[in-house]
């Protein structure tokens, strides 16, 4: 089996833009960024000890975590319009939260420190550059990848022959709906990333045959698996026409 590689372009970076609300107001920061590096930057006491044989022994006593940005100013996106709100300020005022979901599903959150926020300078020939440092304010929250919570939906003939359709309710209403047809059953990880998915709206007409996989998405609003489930076809799923 050939080895799949990790894509960045699968990463999605989010910031809130409500840190002092009861709930997070989550803005995409894709548009126009060039990188996203995550680190937990650990602190290490590095001593050597009489038994070590004069070698060294080294512990960690610590860790920040911290999301560097990089890229191309784009005036009127709301990601960085929102980051660029923090410029000047102090203290808690430069403080919000940030989010980072890898392809697989893993996450962290934190409450972070904006700092050494950049929105100028580079070549005469150049985009403005854009970029900020998230330094985090404690410990972050951390999903390790996960079973994606079950999709609750019910299967169906569609209107027409050869076709067959789910029904479900968005959770919460913001949430879409995707799916995929494939030869065997498929699995899926909470908040992983997902290619080759067909956008649907509940009730509407799939193209299928029996033997197929139905495998069906809930996504957020950043585009990652919230609910899964999936369903071998059988004939009775398939519009026969008459």
């Amino acid at each position: 089996m050939a080895t799949e590689f990790s894509l960045n372009n699968r990463v999605l970076v989010e910031v809130d833009s409500t840190p002092l609300g009861s709930s997070r107001t989550w803005l995409k920061l894709a548009a126009g960024i060039t990188s996203a590096v995550d680190s937990h930057n650990d602190s290490t006491d590095d001593t050597a000890y009489l038994d070590g044989g004069g070698y060294g022994n080294s512990d960690i006593i610590g860790k920040q975590y911290t999301l560097a940005i990089t890229g191309h100013r784009i005036i009127g996106n709301p990601a960085q319009d929102y980051i660029m709100t923090l410029q000047g300020e102090f203290g808690d005022d430069a403080k919000t939260h940030v989010r980072y979901t890898r392809p697989n599903g893993h996450r962290t959150q934190a409450y972070v420190t904006a700092s050494e926020i950049v929105d100028a300078g580079g070549d005469a020939n150049a985009k403005t550059d854009f970029s900020c440092n998230f330094k985090g304010c404690g410990a972050p929250t951390i999903t390790q990848p996960t079973s994606a919570p079950a999709l609750t939906a019910t299967i169906a003939t569609g209107s027409v022959v050869g076709t067959t359709k789910f029904t479900a309710t968005a959770d919460p209403m913001t949430n879409t709906f995707a799916y995929k047809l494939t030869s065997s059953a498929r699995t899926a990880n909470l908040y992983a990333h997902s290619v080759g998915l067909i956008p649907y709206t509940s009730g509407a007409d799939i193209p299928a045959v029996a033997g197929q996989y139905l495998n069906m998405y809930e996504l957020d609003s950043g585009g990652r698996i919230a609910k899964f489930a999936t369903h071998a076809l059988v004939t009775g799923d398939i519009n026969p026409g008459t």
